[in-house]
C-alpha cells in the first residue's frame, strides 16, 4: 500500500509549512505540492489554505478530517507491518486492546504478566477509553481487543468472549479509623485472609458520614442503592481510573469503592471489604468485531484467558455469568 500522499499530508499539517515538511521528509518542496494537489482532485476538495505572503498554510475542516483518517490509516499499516514480521519469527507481535480505564491495572497483574512469562516477545497497546470509543477502534482497526465494564450497545456487531462478574468492594487504609464506628468485627471471607465482608447494614451510615471516592462503575452503583433509601451523598472525588481513586485510601484520606476482578493484587497498605448483596455485582466484558481474524498472537492471548479463567473458576464462556464468586 502506497501510503506517501497520506504522510505527506500529515507533515504539513503538523508543521504547518510545506518547507519544513519537505525537510522532515527529506523530499522536493515541488514533490509536496504534487501530492496535496493529487489529494485534492481525488476527494474533490481543498484541503489546505495559504494567502499570499503567507508562511503558515492552514488545514480546511476537510483537511481536518482527513488528517485524523490518514493518522489512523498510517498506524494501522504500521500495525500490519509489525505484525506480519512478528508472526513469521514466531509467537510475538503487538497486542492492541481498547479498554476501559478501571480494567487496566487488573489485567496487567492478573494476565499479561502471566501471558509475557511464556510468550516473552509480545507488547501490548492498551488504549484507555469510554464504551463508544471502544467500540470506533475496533470498527477502525486500531484494536483487535475490547474490555468492558458495560454491556455493548450494539451486540450484534460484536462477539464477546468471556465474561466475569466481580463485586464491588471498599479499600481503606490499614491504619485508618474511619470505619471504626460502623465495622465493629473483621470477618474474612477467603482462606487466605485478604477479604473482608462489609456488613450491609452499616452501609448506609457509612455513606452519610465517612468520606469516600469512587469510579464511575462504582458511582453509578452506589447512587442506585442510595436512591432505593432515598438518600443521597457526595462522594469526595470521582476518578475514571481506579489507581487514581486508589491513592485517596493510600493516602489515608478516605475510603475508595471499586470493583475487585478476580486475581487482582491488592496493595499492601490497604484492606478490602467485599459488599455481598447483589445489588453490587460488575461485570466484565472482552469482545472482538464480529468476523474479524485475530492476529496470532492474539488469539494465542484470548485462548490463555479463556484457558486461564475457566481453570480459576471466575469467568465464562460467551454470555454465561457465574452466579457465585
Amino acid at each position: 500500500m502506497d501510503t506517501s500522499l497520506y504522510k505527506s499530508f500529515i507533515t504539513i499539517s503538523e508543521t504547518g509549512s510545506l518547507t519544513r515538511a519537505a525537510s522532515i521528509l527529506h523530499i522536493a518542496q515541488p514533490t509536496l505540492t504534487r501530492h496535496i494537489k493529487i489529494l485534492q482532485k481525488k476527494y474533490k476538495t481543498q484541503l489546505i489554505k495559504t494567502g499570499p505572503g503567507q508562511r503558515h498554510i492552514e488545514i480546511t475542516p476537510a483537511g481536518q478530517i482527513l488528517y485524523k483518517s490518514a493518522k489512523n490509516l498510517i498506524a494501522i499499516e504500521n500495525s500490519i507491518e509489525k505484525d506480519i514480521i512478528n508472526c513469521t519469527n514466531g509467537a510475538r507481535g503487538t497486542i492492541h486492546i481498547a479498554i476501559s480505564s478501571s480494567l487496566t491495572s487488573g489485567i496487567i497483574s492478573a494476565s499479561v504478566i502471566p501471558f509475557t512469562k511464556i510468550y516473552p516477545d509480545t507488547y501490548f497497546d492498551f488504549q484507555e477509553h469510554d464504551i463508544n470509543k471502544q467500540m470506533q477502534l475496533l470498527k477502525s482497526g486500531i484494536a483487535e481487543l475490547g474490555l468492558c465494564n458495560k454491556l455493548l450497545p450494539q451486540p450484534e456487531l460484536f462477539d464477546t468472549h468471556l465474561t466475569c462478574e466481580s463485586r464491588l468492594a471498599v479499600y481503606i487504609n490499614k491504619k485508618s479509623k474511619l470505619l471504626n464506628n460502623f465495622v465493629q468485627n473483621d470477618v474474612f471471607i477467603d482462606d487466605e485472609k485478604k477479604l473482608l465482608k462489609f456488613p450491609i447494614k452499616s452501609l448506609k451510615s457509612t455513606l452519610l458520614n465517612v468520606p469516600f471516592c469512587t469510579i464511575p462503575e462504582s458511582q453509578e452503583l452506589i447512587a442506585n442503592y442510595c436512591k432505593t433509601l432515598f438518600i443521597s451523598t457526595n462522594p469526595l472525588s470521582i476518578s475514571t481510573s481506579k489507581f487514581t481513586a486508589l491513592q485517596w485510601a493510600l493516602e489515608n484520606r478516605a475510603i475508595v469503592f471499586a470493583p475487585l476482578s478476580p486475581g487482582e493484587p491488592i496493595p499492601g497498605d490497604l484492606k478490602v471489604y467485599i459488599l455481598p448483596s447483589d445489588m453490587f455485582r460488575c461485570y466484565r466484558f472482552l469482545y472482538t468485531l464480529k468476523n474479524r481474524e485475530l492476529s496470532p498472537i492474539t488469539q494465542k492471548f484470548v485462548d490463555f484467558l479463556i484457558d486461564q479463567h475457566f481453570k480459576e473458576g471466575h469467568y465464562h464462556s460467551s454470555l454465561n455469568i457465574l452466579k457465585n464468586i
